[in-house]
């Protein structure tokens, strides 16, 4: 498949998509067929990926022929209120940001399961990249965040967390001019940073949310935890895995890692060999602390301390 530029008019909507394009099987689960439309608009191509309650198929808005993700619920999950309503949540969040590195909303219905059109990204994700490069250096590391950490400023200007932040949630899009964009995708966890338990429980008795490698203290303790501040703890573990090529937390199980996460402090990144600048250093501790209150109060102070170091470290 080839990749899609970076289109410059919101009359020509973007999309998400992850991998080369090329059909896969058809998978258990599957709610819609190639060929089908959906909200009367959208018509359904070739199944191209998936992750835990959805499917995703390549696909064309009829209104301008733009190519376009179509994120669609399994229907087993469509069936759980709770799964419905989180589902639903997404597309809200989505439909409210309007950020040139988060991923663009441009539709989305319930027949006949919950969909949604995204923005098309061919690129590969993050984790990808990762593996691939093994590490990068400091400065490139702060200049890939950067510009996600700055869409979720706006999100957490809207009083929303994102709660699931991991390299696997970013993917590059190329822009007009040839450069590669980094993404941010799957808002699928948000909620408001408020209580959000006062209004809807959005997740059941005793489930964890989010990937444990990069889910802050207060969200291992609590099925209701997560909020800004525990976004910038997910943040400062992916710029730790960016610039050392590891984890802050290794450990030989899941239950070791977790039981380390809420017992001790994070490491530096020093001590895992990498020469880092000492201001670097402190913002990504301040990030990893334990205590919520103790950490940025948000994506834009974050933004703002690596603003700040990116300018006098040039």
């Amino acid at each position: 498949m080839t990749d899609q530029k970076r289109p410059s008019s919101s009359k020509n909507p973007r999309i998400v998509l992850r991998g080369d394009g090329a059909a896969e099987p058809t998978p258990i689960g599957v709610t819609v067929t190639e060929g089908s439309l959906l909200g009367e608009r959208f018509e359904v191509g070739a199944h191209v990926g998936e992750g835990g309650h959805a499917l995703v198929h390549k696909g064309v808005d009829r209104a301008n022929g733009a190519i376009v993700a179509l994120k669609v619920m399994r229907r087993e999950f469509a069936r759980d209120p709770v799964m419905r309503k989180r589902f639903e949540r997404e597309g809200e969040v989505l439909s409210k940001l309007k950020h040139p590195h988060v991923v663009g909303f441009v539709a989305s219905g319930s027949e006949p399961t919950p969909w949604m059109a995204l923005e098309f990204i061919s690129g590969p994700d993050l984790k990808q990249a990762l593996a691939s490069q093994k590490r990068f250096a400091p400065k490139v590391a702060v200049q890939i965040m950067l510009p996600l950490i700055d869409g979720l400023a706006q999100a957490h200007g809207l009083g929303v967390a994102h709660r699931d932040l991991k390299p696997s949630n970013v993917a590059f899009s190329q822009n007009a001019s040839g450069q590669w964009a980094p993404m941010l995708l799957d808002f699928g966890l948000s909620k408001p940073t408020e209580s959000v338990a006062k209004e809807l429980r959005l997740t059941t008795e005793g489930q964890t949310v989010g990937t444990p490698a990069y889910m802050a203290p207060e969200m291992l303790r609590s099925d209701e935890g997560g909020n800004a501040t525990s976004d910038v703890w997910s943040l400062g573990v992916m710029l730790f895995e960016l610039i050392t090529g590891v984890l802050p937390y290794r450990a030989e199980s899941i239950w070791h890692m977790l039981m380390a996460i809420l017992t001790t402090d994070a490491p530096t990144m020093s001590s895992k060999g990498v020469a880092v600048d000492p201001t670097l250093e402190f913002i990504v501790g301040q990030c990893l602390k334990r205590e919520p209150n103790e950490r940025f109060a948000d994506a834009n102070a974050l933004r703002n301390a690596l603003r700040s170091w990116l300018e006098s470290a040039r």
